[in-house]
């Protein structure tokens, strides 16, 4: 059985996690590369790629400070961490559509008349 892929995770947390994800295939001349998700305890949401050339990329934000690195192979958290969870992106992955509210630029005007 071949060695499954590992994410090395080091600080507050210390941990090897399976990565969820297919290895790159192709289809034609077309490279699949599989993603999957790391939720930190933060509230942040990570998308990574599982490639020979991995990338990082910020979904969420949550209350830490996420800094990848310029080669886009790892990334930092400047925020201590309770719990760290990997998990598959195949087509599990919601997210709300966040919307400013309306801000009342008018109530002024309408109380002013009054």
């Amino acid at each position: 059985m071949p060695k499954e892929p590992r994410l090395c995770v080091v600080g507050d947390v210390e941990a090897s996690l399976a990565i969820p994800a297919a290895a790159p295939r192709f289809l034609g001349e077309t490279e699949l590369v599989d993603t999957y998700c790391i939720a930190l305890s933060d509230g942040s949401l990570i998308r990574a790629s599982y490639h020979s050339d991995p990338r990082f990329e910020v979904v969420v934000e949550g209350a830490g400070a996420v800094t990848i690195d310029r080669a886009g192979k790892s990334f930092s958290l400047d925020w201590s961490i309770e719990w760290v969870n990997v998990a598959s992106d195949h087509a599990s992955t919601a997210l709300a559509e966040r919307q400013p509210p309306s801000l009342p630029l008018f109530d002024f005007a309408a109380d002013a008349a009054a």
